[in-house]
């Protein structure tokens, strides 16, 4: 009996040294994948984290590029030392000589770049003022002004991952230089038209005010491509918006039009005026660009926003009022 229990014990205590043994090999292990891939690699490189990356496609990334030798392991202590380590969207440079602990340090410290947003359908007044929110050193509102006073329409709305030290030259010239490039493709199109490229632009920029979506931006297009054709007003109320500027008291530089609003003396001011604004009232995105130049042919003649923002179309006078009486009274 004393054998019996003397064996389990020395089997029991093998186990518990095997088991010990195998959790130290594998501590041992994981430790070591935490280190630096080469630690005297020092050639230092550029890695861009995205806005809204999540962690398991950077740690994918890190591998790939040769920064870390296990993504796993690179989540397994990121999630462990969450309060700790918090990694920002920009651009960091980071090198093969650098553990684990080093490259959370960086990626969490700030970035070099950082990314700016400037979404569809502002106008340049309003982009000046989004952009102060960014740690931008070298901007300057009042000088973005200045040098994009022929040029609405014509920065273009995307997220750009820019240096925090870039100029307000530079910043304007990046803009306008995307809009170059994304408008390339429909040069041709554009040139084949009967109408120039600032009405294409202008259109587009009323489209991008007027309508939530592509196929929407296409119908509303039809519409008022049709309008000016047979010499209605085109009655936009962005075109209102645009006039009238920014409405302190909302706080908004696209407040909803008053009645009175209607009247006021503009060169933008499509009730009073015919045919388009002399230029785009904001800077369209490539949807809206598209929409003007390839509009949805439509029996429409009509339409108006209700108060939830719908649009509802008429073929006629009469439908277009009964639209009213129905969603705006």
């Amino acid at each position: 009996m004393m054998k019996q229990k003397t064996k389990i014990i020395q089997i029991a205590l093998i186990t518990i040294a095997s088991l010990f043994v195998v959790t130290m090999i594998t501590v041992i292990y994981g430790l070591s994948l935490l280190q630096a891939p080469e630690p005297n690699n020092r050639q230092l490189e550029r890695f861009v984290v995205k806005k809204g990356e999540g962690v398991a496609t950077i740690s994918s990334r890190l591998k790939e590029k040769g920064f870390i030798k296990s993504d796993l392991l690179f989540k397994i202590y990121y999630r462990l030392n969450s309060d700790k380590y918090q990694i920002q969207a920009g651009s960091f440079e980071l090198s093969p000589a650098m553990d684990v602990a080093a490259i959370l340090e960086i990626l969490g410290e700030g970035a070099d770049d950082l990314w700016i947003t400037l979404p569809e359908g502002m106008r340049r007044e309003e982009i000046a003022q989004s952009l102060q929110q960014y740690s931008l050193t070298a901007y300057d509102a009042d000088e973005f002004l200045t040098q994009t006073v022929a040029l609405e329409g014509k920065l273009f709305p995307d997220t750009y991952l820019v240096p925090k030290e870039i100029t307000t030259q530079a910043l304007v010239l990046l803009m306008n230089n995307t809009f170059e490039k994304r408008i390339e493709p429909f040069r041709e199109e554009i040139e084949d038209s009967k109408y120039t490229l600032n009405e294409i632009l202008t259109m587009a920029s009323l489209l991008e005010r007027e309508a939530r979506d592509f196929e929407q931006m296409k119908l509303i297009s039809g519409v008022l491509w049709k309008r000016l054709g047979s010499g209605m007003p085109l009655q936009v109320d962005a075109t209102l918006q645009y006039a009238k500027g920014y409405d302190s008291d909302l706080g908004s530089w696209w407040a909803v039009p008053r009645q009175a609003d209607k009247n006021l003396d503009s060169s933008f001011n499509t009730y009073l005026n015919p045919g388009l604004p002399p230029k785009p009232i904001c800077n369209p995105g490539i949807n809206a660009i598209e929409a003007a130049l390839r509009p949805e042919s439509s029996d429409y003649l009509f339409y108006i926003h209700d108060n939830q923002g719908r649009v509802h179309f008429g073929r006629n006078l009469e439908e277009h009022n009964q639209n009213i009486d129905q969603y705006l009274r």
